[in-house]
């Protein structure tokens, strides 16, 4: 009868030992993931605004050439 309680005791540590592991973990690989989203939201925003601004900087050049372009053709 000992063996048994000593047994359902070992059990329900065993089982809580476990649950206390898992939600550690969970919470560490949850943390991990919303750093790595957030990381990487930053960079993609990061890398928009660059390619936003060579966009412009190359929007600028066709204008000045198209420009540059009407002149020579009218003189």
């Amino acid at each position: 009868m000992i063996n048994a309680l000593y047994g359902f005791f070992a059990a329900v540590t065993v089982i809580m030992l476990l649950s206390v592991i898992w939600s550690l973990a969970k919470a560490k690989l949850d943390r991990w993931a919303y750093d790595l989203n957030r990381g990487t939201h930053n960079r993609l925003r990061e890398t928009d605004r660059k390619l936003d601004s060579i966009q412009r900087g190359q929007e600028r050049l066709l204008s000045q050439l198209e420009r540059m372009e009407r002149r020579t053709g009218t003189s």
